[in-house]
Parts: structure tokens; sequence; C-alpha cells
């Protein structure tokens, strides 16, 4: 609204009636005494709507402030959880393998055994009949030595 305007306007309430609509006494002051223009309403709203819509894009650049930070926890949870899973992944595996390792060795130490228990076994029965024969060998000798002793000395010719 033009500056002339407003003087235009401000002219015609001083010649509005001095009290306010629905009573309630004397107005306070000349601009109280009478309704605004359609003018300065206008300006008014217009002013109004104004700082309404700077509020209003305050409040969308905050808000679009809100998702980006949002969308970017968002983002580092899903990388959390991707990181979380991997982890109890390669845990799992490595418990499998660990006890599959355990489990083999084990065994091999099981069959180690059981075949040093045969071995074992094959060696002492070797070892008795190897007993067994150097005992009747012995008795041989024994019984050739009994027959030397018991006969009488023979002259060497």
């Amino acid at each position: 609204m033009p500056v002339h305007d407003i003087g235009e306007a401000r002219g015609k309430r001083e010649q509005a009636p001095q009290t306010l609509e629905g009573g309630g006494g004397p107005p306070h002051n000349d601009h109280m005494s009478t309704a605004p223009t359609r003018e300065e309403f206008e300006a008014k709203l217009e002013t109004i709507e104004t700082k309404m819509d700077a509020r209003v894009q305050r409040i969308e650049d905050k808000m679009d402030g809100f998702l980006s930070a949002s969308k970017e926890t968002q983002d580092s949870i899903k990388s959390l959880k991707t990181t979380i899973i991997v982890t109890a992944l390669s845990t799992v595996l490595a418990i499998v393998l660990g006890v599959a390792a355990f489990n083999s060795t084990v065994l091999s130490n099981m069959v180690t055994s059981f075949e040093s228990g045969k071995n074992t076994a094959q060696a002492i029965d070797k070892a008795q009949n190897d007993l067994q024969k150097r005992e009747e060998r012995l008795d041989v000798i024994d019984k050739k030595l009994d027959k030397l002793i018991a006969a009488p000395p023979q002259p060497q010719k």
C-alpha cells in the first residue's frame, strides 16, 4: 500500500465515531477508535502472510534437516546390522571349525592309541613265541650237555 494511501486511511478513521463497537467505553487513542480500512487490513494480512511464509519455510528447513539426519541414522543402523550379521556368522563358522578340528585331533589320538595297543599285543605274542623257541633250544642244549657230562671221556687219537 503506498504511503499516501495510508494517510488517506488515517483521515477516514479520524472521521469515525469515538466509541468501540460493542461498548466498553471511550477509545484509548485515535487509531483504536475506528476499524481498519480495507487497505490497512490487506497490508496487515500481507505482512502476517509474509511472516507466516517465512516461519513455514524455517519449519520446512528444520524438517528437511531432521529427515536427512534420520536417513543418515537409518543408513548407519543398516551398516551396523550388516556388521553384526557378518560377525555372528564368522563366530559361528569359527566355532564349528574349531570343534571339527578338536574332534579330528581326538579321533586321531584315539586311532593312534588303538593302533599302538594292537602293535603291542602283536609284539607280546612275538616275544612269547621267541621265548618259547629259546627255552626249547636251551632244553636241547641242556640235554646235550648232560649227555656229554655223563659220558666217560674218550681218548683222543
